[in-house]
């Protein structure tokens, strides 16, 4: 039986990435078990994507960070994500084709799910690629917005 409960290890989560560089989940999780924390890395995943954390690169580093606390907000994590990890946007009728550097096309397409913008009727993503579905009459709108995110 775990001892501590998700608020504890959700705190000392936040520590953790306030004081150091986190360059992987299974990184976090040995922190976690040195301190104590009996966690999976599918606990750590669900507790990262509560948070709000999100991968940046910085110096040809790339490492978890908190949000900011002063309102940061969905739009702004997408930019951020958009500007440090998609590499192409492709595009046919109401198809568009997100290329991000492995590993982060999720994390994206819970973003912009998250969002919910209009136009949008739902995301598929694999390791590097986000497939986003729009309503017809509304592609020429999302399109436009993903390119701006991108400037």
């Amino acid at each position: 039986m775990n001892k501590y409960t998700k608020k504890e290890r959700v705190k000392i989560i936040k520590k953790i990435l306030s004081d150091r560089e986190i360059k992987s989940q299974l990184e976090l999780l040995g922190f976690l078990k040195k301190r104590g924390f009996p966690v999976t890395q599918a606990t750590i995943a669900r507790d990262l994507e509560e948070i709000g954390v999100i991968k940046v690169r910085k110096g040809g580093r790339v490492f978890y960070q908190l949000p900011k606390e002063e309102n940061e907000g969905l739009e702004r994590k997408l930019r951020v994500s958009f500007q440090n990890f998609v590499v192409g946007l492709n595009y046919t009728d109401n198809l568009l084709l997100l290329k991000t550097i492995p590993g982060n096309a999720s994390g994206i397409a819970s973003v912009i799910d998250k969002l919910e913008l209009n136009g949008i009727t739902g995301t598929v993503a694999g390791d590097d690629t986000v497939l986003i579905v729009t309503a017809k009459k509304k592609t020429d709108k999302v399109l436009n917005f993903l390119k701006e995110l991108m400037k």
